[in-house]
């Protein structure tokens, strides 16, 4: 019922736009978050996980292409895609990646190799930290120090844990390493010292002293 009422609103916004004859005109459409719904035996969202972390990004109109893409975005990527399909420069700094040109093309090589997101304990007891390239996803958990990897090619609905097992050995340190240098450079977190992750620590969610 929810999908099929914002099918209908979304129906109603492009029937106006025809109407008005509005155009050309960039269209995309993309979630906040995911839900849950019982899967890792959890629900509602936080959580780094497909089923919370994985929205979608369509979008359609002028430089935009046609296929599907499996590179890994981030919410902060559509205002400078938006910018980068209307033929804007980009202010600097900026955060996110102008995505127009995989839009244009879906079989360009992404500008980044991965993407990391993170998010403090809300419904669940302990925060997590995460890293995938859209094939493979690495979770850390920052209190207790648990690692999870997935194969998301062959596991999409991430119900197996490749983390303790010796054939994803290369793979998950190659991972960790990732994670261990990505926290290293925000080294008021605690979480990582530039050789090792530091488990025992929840960031809190709401962090004003940064914003100083």
């Amino acid at each position: 019922a929810q999908i099929g009422h914002i099918d209908n609103q979304i129906g109603r916004v492009l029937r106006a736009m025809t109407q008005m004859r509005l155009g050309p005109t960039i269209i995309l459409f993309t979630s906040d978050h995911g839900e849950m719904l019982g899967d890792h035996y959890l629900f509602r969202k936080t959580y780094a996980y497909q089923g919370s972390a994985a929205v979608p990004l369509i979008a359609h109109g002028p430089g935009v292409g046609t296929g599907v893409c499996g590179a890994p975005v981030v919410l902060e990527d559509v205002y400078p895609t938006l910018l980068g399909l209307a033929g804007v420069p980009l202010p600097k700094p900026v955060e996110g990646v102008d995505l127009s040109p995989l839009l244009a093309d879906p079989s360009r090589k992404p500008e980044r190799a991965f993407i990391h997101g993170e998010h403090s304990p809300c419904y669940g007891k302990e925060g997590m930290q995460f890293m995938t390239d859209g094939k493979t996803k690495y979770v850390w958990m920052t209190l207790t120090g648990r690692e999870q990897l997935f194969d998301l090619e062959n596991d999409p609905c991430e119900v197996r844990d490749l983390a303790a097992q010796p054939r994803a050995k290369a793979l998950l340190e190659m991972c960790r390493g990732r994670m261990i240098e990505r926290l290293a450079g925000r080294p008021q977190d605690g979480l990582s010292d530039g050789r090792r992750l530091t488990p025992g620590r929840n960031l809190p969610a709401v962090r004003p002293e940064l914003l100083a």
